[in-house]
Protein backbone atom coordinates (compact mmCIF):
# COMPACT_ATOMS: atom_id res chain seq x y z
CA UNK A 1 0.00 0.00 0.00
CA UNK A 2 1.18 3.09 -0.80
CA UNK A 3 2.30 5.61 2.31
CA UNK A 4 -0.59 8.01 2.76
CA UNK A 5 0.31 11.30 1.99
CA UNK A 6 3.43 11.14 1.25
CA UNK A 7 2.58 14.06 -1.47
CA UNK A 8 2.74 16.57 1.16
CA UNK A 9 6.63 15.82 1.80
CA UNK A 10 7.57 15.51 -2.21
CA UNK A 11 7.83 18.73 -4.15
CA UNK A 12 9.82 17.62 -7.17
CA UNK A 13 6.98 15.76 -9.29
CA UNK A 14 5.53 19.28 -9.62
CA UNK A 15 8.04 19.79 -12.29
CA UNK A 16 7.84 18.24 -16.00
CA UNK A 17 9.53 15.04 -16.77
CA UNK A 18 12.51 15.42 -18.56
CA UNK A 19 14.15 12.68 -20.45
CA UNK A 20 16.86 11.97 -18.16
CA UNK A 21 13.99 11.06 -15.38
CA UNK A 22 14.51 7.62 -14.38
CA UNK A 23 11.63 6.25 -11.91
CA UNK A 24 12.21 5.82 -8.31
CA UNK A 25 10.32 3.64 -5.67
CA UNK A 26 9.52 7.34 -4.03
CA UNK A 27 8.08 8.78 -7.12
CA UNK A 28 6.23 5.40 -7.25
CA UNK A 29 4.61 5.58 -3.88
CA UNK A 30 4.16 8.78 -4.50
CA UNK A 31 2.22 7.98 -7.51
CA UNK A 32 0.28 5.27 -6.17
CA UNK A 33 -1.06 7.27 -3.30
CA UNK A 34 -2.15 10.32 -5.80
CA UNK A 35 -3.36 7.51 -8.60
CA UNK A 36 -5.80 6.11 -5.48
CA UNK A 37 -7.02 9.88 -4.94
CA UNK A 38 -7.81 10.64 -8.38
CA UNK A 39 -9.84 7.33 -8.88
CA UNK A 40 -12.43 8.70 -6.51
CA UNK A 41 -12.58 12.39 -7.98
CA UNK A 42 -16.03 13.36 -9.72
CA UNK A 43 -12.61 13.81 -13.19
CA UNK A 44 -12.09 10.36 -13.09
CA UNK A 45 -15.57 9.46 -12.23
CA UNK A 46 -16.83 11.13 -15.56
CA UNK A 47 -18.20 8.86 -18.30
CA UNK A 48 -16.25 10.59 -20.98
CA UNK A 49 -13.09 10.88 -19.65
CA UNK A 50 -11.29 10.46 -22.58
CA UNK A 51 -10.20 14.81 -21.84
CA UNK A 52 -8.74 14.52 -18.83
CA UNK A 53 -5.51 12.21 -20.65
CA UNK A 54 -5.19 14.58 -23.43
CA UNK A 55 -1.66 16.14 -22.36
CA UNK A 56 -2.77 19.20 -24.60
CA UNK A 57 -6.21 19.79 -23.73
CA UNK A 58 -5.73 19.42 -19.31
CA UNK A 59 -8.18 21.17 -17.53
CA UNK A 60 -7.29 24.28 -15.39
CA UNK A 61 -9.30 21.94 -12.58
CA UNK A 62 -7.30 19.05 -13.12
CA UNK A 63 -4.01 20.67 -13.40
CA UNK A 64 -4.52 22.28 -10.01
CA UNK A 65 -6.16 19.11 -8.22
CA UNK A 66 -2.81 18.04 -8.97
CA UNK A 67 -0.34 20.77 -7.97
CA UNK A 68 -2.35 20.80 -4.77
CA UNK A 69 -0.86 17.32 -4.30
CA UNK A 70 2.27 18.34 -5.36
CA UNK A 71 2.53 16.94 -9.01
CA UNK A 72 2.66 18.03 -12.13
CA UNK A 73 -0.61 16.58 -13.91
CA UNK A 74 1.45 16.25 -17.86
CA UNK A 75 4.02 14.03 -15.51
CA UNK A 76 1.01 12.34 -13.28
CA UNK A 77 -0.25 10.78 -17.24
CA UNK A 78 2.97 10.38 -18.74
CA UNK A 79 3.92 8.23 -15.78
CA UNK A 80 0.89 6.56 -15.46
CA UNK A 81 1.33 5.50 -18.93
CA UNK A 82 5.08 4.43 -18.73
CA UNK A 83 4.41 2.82 -15.62
CA UNK A 84 1.51 0.94 -17.25
CA UNK A 85 4.20 0.00 -20.38
CA UNK A 86 6.70 -1.57 -18.02
CA UNK A 87 4.44 -3.55 -15.89
CA UNK A 88 3.56 -4.92 -19.95
CA UNK A 89 7.07 -5.56 -20.06
CA UNK A 90 7.57 -7.09 -17.04
CA UNK A 91 5.28 -9.12 -17.42
CA UNK A 92 5.91 -10.50 -21.02
CA UNK A 93 10.04 -10.96 -19.97
CA UNK A 94 8.84 -12.83 -16.77
CA UNK A 95 6.53 -14.99 -19.26
CA UNK A 96 9.64 -15.54 -21.40
CA UNK A 97 11.60 -16.42 -18.44
CA UNK A 98 9.46 -18.99 -17.32
CA UNK A 99 9.03 -20.16 -21.19
CA UNK A 100 12.52 -20.77 -21.20
CA UNK A 101 12.75 -22.56 -18.24
CA UNK A 102 10.12 -24.84 -19.59
CA UNK A 103 11.73 -25.45 -22.34
CA UNK A 104 14.86 -26.70 -20.69
CA UNK A 105 13.12 -28.86 -18.11
CA UNK A 106 10.69 -30.85 -20.40
CA UNK A 107 12.63 -32.60 -23.40
CA UNK A 108 10.77 -32.59 -26.66
CA UNK A 109 8.67 -29.78 -26.53
CA UNK A 110 9.45 -27.33 -29.25
CA UNK A 111 8.34 -23.82 -28.12
CA UNK A 112 10.83 -21.34 -29.78
CA UNK A 113 8.08 -19.97 -32.05
CA UNK A 114 6.94 -18.89 -28.66
CA UNK A 115 10.11 -17.81 -27.37
CA UNK A 116 10.90 -16.07 -30.78
CA UNK A 117 7.61 -14.10 -31.23
CA UNK A 118 7.40 -12.92 -27.30
CA UNK A 119 11.67 -11.83 -27.71
CA UNK A 120 10.19 -9.85 -31.23
CA UNK A 121 7.36 -8.03 -28.86
CA UNK A 122 9.59 -7.01 -25.84
CA UNK A 123 12.11 -5.52 -28.83
CA UNK A 124 9.04 -3.08 -29.46
CA UNK A 125 9.09 -1.44 -26.12
CA UNK A 126 10.98 1.70 -25.41
CA UNK A 127 12.23 1.62 -21.64
CA UNK A 128 15.67 1.96 -19.23
CA UNK A 129 16.60 -1.57 -17.75
CA UNK A 130 16.63 0.28 -14.18
CA UNK A 131 13.13 1.36 -14.37
CA UNK A 132 12.26 -1.98 -15.60
CA UNK A 133 13.74 -3.79 -12.77
CA UNK A 134 12.22 -1.42 -10.51
CA UNK A 135 8.57 -2.26 -11.87
CA UNK A 136 9.54 -6.09 -12.33
CA UNK A 137 10.48 -6.29 -8.46
CA UNK A 138 7.00 -4.55 -7.35
CA UNK A 139 5.03 -5.90 -9.97
CA UNK A 140 2.49 -7.53 -7.74
CA UNK A 141 1.98 -4.38 -5.62
CA UNK A 142 1.66 -2.76 -8.70
CA UNK A 143 -0.92 -4.85 -10.32
CA UNK A 144 -3.40 -4.72 -6.78
CA UNK A 145 -3.63 -0.76 -7.97
CA UNK A 146 -3.18 -0.36 -11.77
CA UNK A 147 -5.36 -2.14 -14.51
CA UNK A 148 -2.99 -2.85 -17.31
CA UNK A 149 -3.91 -2.55 -20.38
CA UNK A 150 -1.92 -3.39 -23.64
CA UNK A 151 -0.64 0.38 -24.27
Amino acid sequence: MPLGGFWQWVSQYNQPLTSSDLLSADEINSFLDVYNQFQETDFAKAENNENIYDRENLSSQVVRWFKNRGWNAERFFTREHQIKRLMTVAELSNNLDGIKHLQKAVAGINVQNVIAQQEEELKTFDYHQKDLDLIRGNLHHLNKYLKVQKP
